[in-house]
């Protein structure tokens, strides 16, 4: 069962959801709920009873990570800075459309992710740096004997960007814990009179772009979203309020 504390978060929450959603919901018929129910109930305008349950889809390891993956993104962002007009006209037109995505070694400290982080970029700079295709990316072979203990791999995707640019994950990628999260709320099953939906939200996170992420949720939520007992699925950034994609979509 939710803590007190916690429904006071759900209800801040959905309250901001309201808010943006297109659906025209009646503020003042929002109500916390307990388990069995789900998390939220409430009304539209024409009287149509709602329910919700909500799921923060963050991985609390991730979070925890947070500041490394932004101090990480940070270096990345001085050391191109820094880069003579020689390596960095060499850098753009090796990588001009790449991301590169940078999963971080858990645990690792921050002089050795400042270390990985510069002999990162030595070796993208190098004639000998062998890229592996793997389908839809490339793969940076790291080879043995280098500075790099602090990064688990790296993946170059193109097409993303109009110039190189970097982005930093703590140990994988966001959408992993996403589809756990969502995936877990499938599975249950409440006790409500009324249709139900799932409010999966995130505050701040993830650093990754959405285009890297997302398209594999949805993919996720259209093919497993019949299994369980959600009408309609949102997925919501709460500090920006901003609804990022909902299946199936809302008809008005």
């Amino acid at each position: 069962m939710s803590t007190s504390g916690q429904r006071q978060e759900e209800l801040a929450v959905f309250r901001r959801f309201v808010q943006v959603c297109p659906l025209p919901i009646c503020l003042d018929s929002v109500e916390s709920r307990s388990e069995p129910e789900p998390d939220i109930r409430c009304a539209l305008e024409d009287h149509t009873v709602l329910a919700f349950e909500l799921t923060e889809i963050l991985d609390k390891t991730v979070a925890r990570r947070r500041n490394a993956m932004y101090r990480a993104l940070d270096t990345f962002r001085n050391l191109i800075s820094d880069l003579s007009a020689y390596d960095r006209g060499t850098f753009n037109c090796r990588y001009r459309d790449a991301v590169f995505l940078v999963s971080l070694t858990p645990g690792s400290s921050g002089p050795k992710r400042n270390q990985g982080c510069r002999a990162l970029m030595t070796l993208l700079l190098e004639d000998s740096v062998e890229l592996l295709s793997l389908g839809d990316y490339e793969t940076v072979v790291i080879p043995k004997r280098r500075n790099l203990s602090s990064i688990q791999n790296v993946r170059v995707l193109r097409g993303l960007a109009s110039e190189p640019r970097f982005d930093v994950s703590a140990g994988g990628f966001f959408v992993v814990p996403a589809i756990d999260k969502i995936s877990a709320k499938f599975k249950k099953r409440y006790q409500c009179d009324c249709p139900i939906e799932l409010l999966a939200y995130f505050d701040g996170q993830p650093k990754v772009t959405e285009e890297l992420w997302l398209p594999a949720l949805v993919r996720f939520m259209r093919a497993e979203a019949e299994r369980s007992q959600f009408r309609r699925i949102w997925v919501y950034d709460n500090k920006k309020k901003r609804i990022l994609t909902v299946h199936p979509e809302v008809t008005i």
